[in-house]
């Protein structure tokens, strides 16, 4: 039986006197929607402790957010985006929301395996906004995390359904993915069992 240990709390060491300059708050939420797709949503705000002061923007006061924007990603269960909302409350420049429009190509794309990649080939560079695909990419990885709610337990295949494959090797797109999912270690070996690499060893 796989046990999962959680420490109770890891606080970081004691700062030296600071003050506090700048401040990026994400939020994302998956909902199930009453129709059986999915609505992940989320926002991204900047504020700053002080005036802002622009060549080329108005002036923004201490606390008001310099950047203000929301998406919602909505995707059916094989992770497939149908509708994309976009919009933009507070960012830097007027000709920021110019790039609004183009997020529209993002529907039809699966979210999963390879979609940070895709998104940037559509929405990126000058073709979009740096802070709106940042907070895309975090609304994919949320969706992922909302859909594993379809998962019954011990289901190893559920879990590939949702994470994907890697494109060249057909292995689950978690394994190696990070050191709790490493080849060799206790959570493949319980979890795929038919990837799993003894230390030193072979599967």
């Amino acid at each position: 039986m796989l046990v999962i240990r959680r420490r109770v709390s890891m606080p970081l060491s004691q700062p030296v006197d600071r003050e506090l300059i700048h401040t990026r708050e994400i939020r994302c939420e998956g909902y199930l929607r009453s129709d059986g797709l999915w609505d992940i949503e989320g926002v991204l705000r900047d504020t700053k402790t002080y005036e802002l002061q622009h060549l080329l923007r108005h002036p923004v006061e201490a606390g008001a957010p310099t950047h203000d924007m929301k998406a919602r990603l909505t995707i059916s269960d094989d992770r497939k985006i149908v509708a994309v909302q976009i919009a933009m409350d507070a960012y830097a420049f007027p000709a920021c929301p110019i790039a609004l429009p183009n997020y529209q190509q993002l529907v039809g794309l699966e979210v999963g395996a390879g979609f940070t990649k895709k998104m940037y080939e559509l929405v990126g560079h000058t073709h979009g906004c740096t802070h709106m695909v940042w907070l895309l990419q975090c609304i994919a990885r949320t969706a992922v995390q909302t859909l594993t709610k379809r998962v019954r337990r011990g289901q190893a295949s559920e879990l590939n359904a949702i994470f994907g494959r890697r494109s060249d090797s057909g292995d689950p797109a978690l394994i190696d993915s990070c050191s709790a999912y490493a080849v060799d270690g206790e959570v493949v070996r319980q979890l795929y069992p038919v990837y799993y690499k003894q230390p030193g060893g072979a599967r």
